[in-house]
C-alpha cells in the first residue's frame, strides 16, 4: 500500500497562486493516460488542478491529483494541496522550511514509484469539512 500518500491530506489552499513556470514541468505529458487511473488523457483530468486552472471537486479527485502528483513528481502541488491541520504543513513564508519541505518531498516522488490508484469508497461529512476515502494502491 501507498501509505505516505494519505499523510497531510487536506484540500490546502488550491486557491492559492499557480505554480511558477519551471515549478511543474508537464507540458509534454497532455495525451498520455492519467496517472490517476482515471483512464482519460491527463490534459482532462488532472493536469488542470496540478496547474491550479480547477479546483478537485470531491475527495476522490483530490486523491487522485495528490496521487498523479507523486507519480508525475510534482512536489509544488503535493505541498499547495496539503492540509494547514497536518503536522507537516509549512507557510510558504518561510522560505527556508518551504524549500527543506518540497526537497524532502521531492525526495520521496524520486524514490517511489505510484503504480495504480482504486477508489474504493468516499464519503463526505455534511458540512463538507471532512472527508474520508477508502482506497487500494499497488499494482
Amino acid at each position: 500500500l501507498f501509505f505516505g500518500l494519505i499523510k497531510g491530506f487536506g484540500t490546502g489552499d488550491q486557491n492559492s497562486a499557480p505554480p511558477r513556470k519551471d515549478a511543474i514541468d508537464i507540458s509534454m505529458r497532455g495525451a498520455e493516460e492519467c496517472k490517476c487511473g482515471s483512464e482519460r488523457p491527463y490534459e482532462d483530468c488532472c493536469r488542470p488542478i496540478h496547474l491550479g486552472r480547477r479546483r478537485s471537486e470531491t475527495p476522490g479527485d483530490l486523491l487522485k491529483a495528490r496521487f498523479s502528483a507523486y507519480a508525475y513528481k510534482l512536489p509544488e502541488y503535493i505541498l499547495r494541496s496539503t492540509s494547514v491541520e497536518s503536522t507537516d504543513w509549512v507557510s510558504r513564508k518561510d522560505k527556508r522550511k518551504w524549500n527543506e519541505w518540497k526537497e524532502e518531498v521531492q525526495q520521496f516522488c524520486d524514490n517511489t514509484e505510484p503504480l495504480k490508484l482504486e477508489i474504493l469508497n468516499e464519503k463526505e461529512s455534511e458540512s463538507r469539512n471532512r472527508a474520508s476515502v477508502v482506497f487500494r494502491s499497488g499494482e
